[in-house]
């Protein structure tokens, strides 16, 4: 949500330089925001316990899309208001390459990741901004693309603008996990202004974060978020620690891989539509849990440390107006 209010509010006052007669009903422009593209690589070194070594690589490329852009406005004496709809389409392709001494011969596995995303973006003079989103996708080891099961994820939140540089967001969450579980989430967050320089963005459950604008081209971020991901995959052999020298193996399905990160990432402005960005993260809590048909077989704790090191580029294309980045998930 960062920085959200600042282009919401800079459509909602474009409208006035628009003749009135032009869109008393609505005008649909299709120019407003750019596509929006991310590539980036994430490099996590050897994570280990007595029983476990691995090491994960992670390639993604994301994209976001404009669908609609929509400026509408009413002037009757009973009801003035000003608002903006944008709607986006997001897609995130990615592949991780794991490296893990319990896989078969250790040769290494190939885990695909593929998420779908539709947001709405509703801002008015009268009702605030509502965001609403649907994210649809899956991680799945590519040797075992048969027993895929998705997960789902829909959010609706609304932000209460107090300025250009303090927000609050209230909102709920429901996802749907791939062992068939609905879970409510709650969503509370706020931005706020600590100085010139100094921005705080919180937004529960998914992170807290300090960012420091250096200057108008350097932008420096210090953040602490949680990490979640299940895999599916036929090599997943469980290694039972109850017997070191002859430890018993159950074989999983499943795996959930869970953290808490933080880390100090810097983005610097190249150009008018290119970023670069790098960030080092510490990892605090590696856990992996493995399951077998919905039920637990095992856990194993990696604890803390093993540095995570990501570098990437972020692209805006020149068919729009307005940069679409804030819009798209980390």
């Amino acid at each position: 949500m960062d920085n959200i209010a600042k282009k919401i509010l800079f459509c909602v006052f474009l409208c006035f330089y628009i003749p009135l007669g032009a869109f008393a009903q609505g005008l649909d422009i299709p120019f407003l925001f750019k596509t929006g593209l991310r590539t980036q690589v994430t490099y996590t070194p050897i994570q280990a316990d007595s029983n476990l070594n691995m090491q994960i690589n992670h390639y993604q490329v994301q994209g976001i899309f404009s669908l609609k852009s929509n400026i509408n406005a009413n002037f009757s004496l009973k009801k003035f208001d000003i608002g903006i709809k944008q709607n986006f389409l997001t897609i995130n392709v990615g592949m991780r390459v794991v490296n893990m001494n319990f896989s078969p011969e250790n040769k290494a596995n190939y885990w695909a990741n593929l998420t779908l995303g539709y947001t709405s973006i509703k801002a008015g003079i009268r009702n605030g901004i509502w965001v609403r989103t649907l994210q649809v996708g899956a991680v799945q080891d590519v040797e075992d693309l048969g027993n895929t099961r998705p997960f789902v994820l829909g959010a609706v939140a609304k932000v209460f603008i107090l300025g250009l540089r303090k927000q609050n967001i209230f909102g709920l969450g429901v996802a749907y996990t791939p062992q068939g579980r609905i879970l409510p989430v709650p969503i509370i967050g706020f931005n706020r202004k600590l100085s010139d320089k100094w921005d705080m963005n919180l937004l529960i459950p998914a992170s807290i974060a300090f960012i420091w604008k250096t200057t108008n081209k350097l932008k420096i971020r210090c953040r602490l978020n949680p990490n979640a991901l299940q895999v599916g995959s036929k090599n997943l052999p469980y290694f039972a620690q109850n017997n070191t020298q002859n430890p018993q193996i159950t074989q999983a399905n499943r795996l959930q891989y869970t953290q808490f990160e933080t880390n100090l990432s810097m983005q610097y402005q190249l150009n008018k539509n290119t970023r670069i960005v790098a960030q080092a993260g510490y990892l605090i809590g590696s856990n992996l849990n493995f399951n077998g048909n919905n039920t637990k077989i095992g856990e194993i704790k990696l604890g803390n440390g093993f540095p995570q090191f990501t570098f990437g580029f972020h692209f805006n294309l020149s068919d729009g107006f307005l940069g679409s980045q804030m819009f798209m998930a980390d």
